[in-house]
C-alpha cells in the first residue's frame, strides 16, 4: 500500500503584491502562482500563471475596487 496514489489534487493560487510609489500615484507589482496539492495537503507541482487575461481581470477588479472606495457606494 505504500506506492499507492494520493488521490483527489486540489489546487490554490498564491499571490504576492508589492506597491510603491510612483510620481503621484502608485505602481502595483503582482505575481500569482498556483500550487496543486495531493489530498494530504502536499504540494505536488507549483507554476507561475503567466496569463496576461488573468492579470489583466485582476486589475479591473482592483480597479473597480477603488472606484467604488473613491465614491463611497
Amino acid at each position: 500500500m505504500g506506492n499507492m496514489p494520493h488521490g483527489k489534487k486540489n489546487s490554490i493560487i498564491d499571490c504576492s503584491a508589492n506597491v510603491t510609489k510612483f510620481g503621484k500615484g502608485m505602481r502595483v507589482r503582482v505575481n500569482f502562482q498556483k500550487k496543486i496539492l495531493d489530498n494530504k495537503g502536499g504540494t505536488i507541482a507549483v507554476t507561475y500563471i503567466e496569463d496576461p487575461l488573468f492579470y489583466q481581470e485582476f486589475f479591473i477588479k482592483v480597479d473597480k475596487g477603488i472606484f467604488i472606495e473613491k465614491e463611497k457606494i
